[in-house]
């Protein structure tokens, strides 16, 4: 049911609603699709999934594990106020070369891996790309779509340091010809999505722990038409480091890192927009946020992890901060049954309530930040033969950036009043139904009963 495709898993998991199938585009506990973050070996990813079709941007052959919290995520992760998804890159193969090809109806793609002589490590890469507006072409000639998406991973053991470098990046492109966009004219518009993402790692063990070190370089580029024919343009820069130190004992964990992001924005618009947002104007901003955690352990039974992070949000010379204490929860009754819990306090920065390359950190003196709250108690049992299950409540209380007006076709993103700072709570039960990997027949059925309100 994930068209092969690992994070598409996400849409069936409890708390997920997809606004839009088979556009992957995800609403979780109540919050808008630009509240959850995507991170990939711990780098904030702008788009995780190309449009329309929505294959995920990354090969699912140099994909290796995913993390998905739908609330309540760890402290290493911050600025947003929804959930989290958290995914690593499998590491290069370093016994032989590797190598595989693809052919799908409306894309094509590969992956090849091998080792460095020595041994000491190995490259891989993989590449995507879609055919489909050849095929759509075919049928219409109203739209042209076209995808296509790269990833790099070399790694290397160097002096006692475990370094990993990893480049990938993605690019979306869709024509509308001779479309209605809202004045009754007939019009056309192009829509542009692509970033590209470097990062180097280090790794190497210090005293009783490890320490990890991260520099990460993005360039991102967005293009929609605005007000029936105007182009608007958003490109950015950024600098994004990490650092962290991590010290696993037998009752005790230790955790401790700082991340940051420096972003240069330069927009470029077809229009004049004298009283628009500084979504429309050169900006800059600094992100950048310090956390400590720790994991207490009662014998096997019952872990405790208190957490706190302390976020400051700099964009065009206004700055806001926000301190986030956070607490999560298991304990064991029996060998097969656990009570959960978790809690905390989250922020981010004003954002169109979507996820669009460069179009983000504007708005923070006129909006203020977007925070919530969020709480969640759940009760899991192994008992039911082959079955695992668990049952979730949750309660969270948002301050979010949304639409004024959601029915609006031809509304102005880059309008002053486009956007209303709203207070919105969202409740809900989540069930999910699982057999576990070690059956011979596996999976999960999953089911959420919620409601969400808003007020202005």
């Amino acid at each position: 049911g994930s068209l092969g495709d690992p994070f598409r898993t996400i849409e069936s998991l409890p708390g997920v609603a997809a606004v839009a199938w088979p556009a992957p585009i995800y609403v979780i506990r109540g919050s808008n699709p630009g509240n959850t973050g995507y991170f990939l070996d711990d780098l904030q990813v702008p788009q995780l999934f190309h449009l329309a079709l929505g294959p995920s941007v990354i090969h699912p052959h140099i994909f290796d594990s995913m993390a998905f919290y739908p609330g309540g995520y760890p402290a290493r992760y911050g600025r947003y106020v929804a959930g989290v998804v958290s995914a690593q890159t499998r590491a290069p193969a370093e016994d032989r070369t590797h190598g595989e090809a693809e052919i799908r109806l409306y894309d094509a793609g590969g992956m090849f891996s091998m080792p460095w002589p020595d041994h000491q490590g190995g490259v891989a890469l993989a590449f995507r790309y879609s055919y489909a507006g050849a095929l759509l072409s075919l049928l219409q000639n109203d739209v042209r779509i076209s995808y296509w998406d790269y990833q790099v991973r070399a790694d290397r053991r160097v002096l006692g340091w475990k370094l990993s470098l990893l480049v990938f990046g993605s690019s979306d492109d869709l024509v509308e010809t001779g479309a209605d966009l809202g004045n009754n004219s007939s019009a056309s518009g192009e829509y542009l999505a692509q970033f590209h993402r470097a990062s180097l790692r280090a790794r190497r063990p210090l005293g009783e722990g490890q320490v990890a070190l991260q520099i990460a370089f993005g360039q991102d580029r967005s293009t929609a038409p605005i007000l029936a024919n105007y182009p608007v343009t958003e490109r950015a820069l950024s600098l994004m480091p990490r650092a962290l130190y991590e010290r696993k004992g037998e009752d005790v964990d230790y955790e401790a890192g700082v991340d940051g992001q420096v972003e240069w924005l330069s927009p470029t618009i077809g229009v004049n927009e004298a009283g628009a947002s500084d979504l429309a104007h050169k900006r800059t901003a600094l992100l950048w946020g310090g956390y400590a955690s720790t994991t207490l352990r009662a014998g096997a039974r019952l872990s405790l992890t208190p957490a706190l992070r302390f976020d400051c949000y700099t964009i065009t010379g206004s700055s806001k901060m926000d301190l986030g204490p956070r607490l999560s929860a298991r304990l064991r009754l029996d060998n097969m049954t656990w009570l959960s819990a978790n809690g905390g306090r989250f922020s981010q920065a004003p954002n169109l309530g979507i996820q669009l390359p460069a179009a983000e950190n504007f708005g923070l003196a006129l909006y203020g930040l977007q925070t919530s709250w969020q709480g969640a108690l759940g009760f899991g049992t192994g008992h039911l033969p082959g079955l695992e299950v668990e049952v979730t409540g949750y309660l969270q209380r948002y301050v979010l950036t949304d639409l004024r007006d959601p029915g609006l076709l031809a509304a102005d993103p880059l309008a002053r009043d486009f956007l209303i700072r709203r207070d919105a709570r969202s409740y809900g039960v989540e069930i999910l139904i699982r057999r576990p990997p070690r059956e011979r027949l596996n999976g999960w059925i999953s089911y959420t009963l919620s409601q969400s309100r808003s007020e202005e």
